[in-house]
């Protein structure tokens, strides 16, 4: 008995001693053996509730304060089982299960679909990790492999409870011998009724059209919505199971990150070839947009035959793409530097060097964007990409605080913090809204205005465009004033999808119907 149980926790299975069933954790030994049978009520119970509410808040709705509802949940419940499971929750867990609500709130405060998307991908990541935590890690600490590491984890150990739990669920416990013996006869009991309802209800049919037809309309149902309902009930059942599983799972160590042999690491001499190779090409086309593209329209229209946006239309996002893999590089090649200080000395300087040449690269692109901007004006993407290149910008700059003061191992800590911060900054910048106001400043000017693109905005540039309405041309604010009338009357209230912008949205139309009703006349 005891080498099957051995063989068990070395498997992660879960085993049946007598009458009692014990969860065990893959690697782990058992944590509160008697768990599961002494809170089977409460975990069965929540894990049906968690898929009902997830049926209820999302089937058919559109995000918004659902997300944050359905995030807290989830939250609460890891909360309840972890404590009665006798798990401490750390500092570091309790600090990013905050700020995973907290995000999950931003979808119910703007309505961009792109900026509701990344704040509940990044608040479900920050509750994965919070998880799986360590309660004793410290935030200064983490490293970047074992940031994977973890998330990694936390989708392995949840994917593995919403399989495994209902298997070792004592659901005997659920019911007492004189509860079971009750609904043995129960069963019995609507095994004789069925046939001789059956029965009767056919002769009462046939009897009867009035009751034919409403038994058949009754019958009567939509295979596609019980489709979804089953979908969103067994899919909230099994996130919740994860999650539970999570709180009762016995704490582990996150495994040591990949190593590399001395022998194996690069010296002072190929990191100077590296990094030194990449540093004289950051340099070269770093003097090409110091002649070129800093140099005045008149000198790039001579040179190249190009005007100012035709030159600068190409290689925004080329330049986007360099900083965002410079990072990586930079980091790979500490990692893999030898530990001496000659190789230390020659990352430093080549390091700080590749980072100031890419602030000019960075530059390079803004301005390459202004001017973009103004020749064509502003999108999503452009704003998004432009948002995305000002934060690596900061990772850059912390990046090279934290080389210089040899602190590396804070840095992915700062990362993340400056990720979380500058998504809280976009939103509070509104995406959508900015793109509205600087393409009307555009059309206040006499530029082309796109009707097409403005429409195609989320309700948070609604009020800036009723606003701005007055300088467009009288064909483009009559397109642009109906569309936004019949969205309003296209518009489904539903409590699940409360949204901030879309509210604002709707008080805009609302107070300027009458100024949107006489825009096409």
């Amino acid at each position: 008995m005891i080498t099957r149980a051995s063989e068990a926790i070395t498997h992660g299975r879960v085993t049946k001693a007598g009458t009692h069933v014990t969860f065990i954790a893959a690697g782990s030994s058992p944590s509160r053996p008697k768990f599961l049978e002494a809170s089977c009520p409460l975990v069965a119970g929540s894990i049906a509730l968690l898929g009902l509410l997830a049926d209820v808040l999302f089937n058919g709705a559109a995000l918004g304060v659902n997300a944050s509802v359905w995030v807290g949940a989830l939250i609460g419940v890891y909360v309840v089982t972890a404590r009665r499971n006798g798990r401490v929750i750390g500092r570091l867990s309790a600090g990013m299960l905050v700020a995973s609500f907290g995000l999950s709130m931003m979808v119910a405060w703007r309505a961009a679909w792109a900026l509701q998307a990344l704040a509940l991908v990044t608040s479900l990541s920050l509750l994965l990790l919070a998880l799986v935590a360590e309660r004793d890690t410290r935030a200064r600490r983490v490293s970047i492999s074992g940031l994977f590491r973890a998330f990694l984890r936390g989708v392995l150990v949840t994917a593995q409870g919403a399989v495994l739990l209902p298997g070792a669920m004592p659901w005997h416990a659920l019911l007492g011998d004189a509860k079971r013996r009750e609904f043995r006869g129960i069963g019995r009991a609507l095994l004789i009724a069925a046939p001789l309802f059956l029965i009767f209800g056919a002769l009462f049919v046939a009897a009867d059209a009035v009751l034919e037809a409403w038994i058949r309309d009754s019958l009567t149902f939509n295979l596609a919505a019980v489709q979804r309902h089953v979908a969103w009930l067994l899919g909230g059942a099994a996130v919740a199971a994860g999650v539970i599983w999570c709180g009762m799972a016995p704490e582990e160590s996150t495994p040591a990150g990949p190593r590399l042999a001395d022998e194996r690491r690069l010296r002072a001499l190929e990191m100077g070839v590296v990094l030194g190779s990449l540093a004289a090409l950051f340099a070269v086309f770093v003097a090409i947009q110091v002649q070129y593209l800093f140099g005045g329209e008149a000198h790039v229209q001579s040179s190249t035959g190009l005007t100012y946006a035709q030159y600068a239309r190409r290689g925004f996002f080329e330049l986007v793409a360099v900083a965002a893999l410079l990072l990586p590089v930079l980091l790979l090649a500490d990692w893999a530097r030898t530990r001496d200080w000659r190789s230390r000395a020659t990352f430093r300087v080549l390091a700080t060097l590749l980072v100031l040449l890419l602030l000019a690269v960075m530059t390079s692109a803004f301005q390459r964007l202004r001017i973009y901007v103004d020749a064509f004006g502003l999108t999503v993407t452009r704003f998004y990409a432009a948002s995305f290149l000002a934060w690596l910008g900061a990772v850059f700059g912390w990046l090279l605080w934290s080389l210089l003061r040899d602190r590396r191992d804070e840095f992915i800590a700062g990362a993340v913090l400056t990720a979380l911060l500058a998504l809280v900054v976009v939103a509070a910048a509104n995406p959508h809204g900015t793109i509205a106001s600087t393409n009307l400043a555009r059309a206040e000017q006499g530029r082309d205005f796109d009707v097409p693109h403005a429409v195609g905005l989320s309700p948070d540039a609604t009020p800036t465009l009723i606003d701005g309405i007055d300088v467009l041309p009288q064909q483009d604010a009559c397109e642009l004033a109906t569309a936004l009338l019949e969205g309003s009357d296209s518009t489904d209230e539903d409590l699940r999808s409360w949204n901030w912008g879309r509210v604002e949205a709707e008080r805009a139309i609302e107070a300027n119907r009458d100024r949107l009703a006489v825009a096409c006349r």
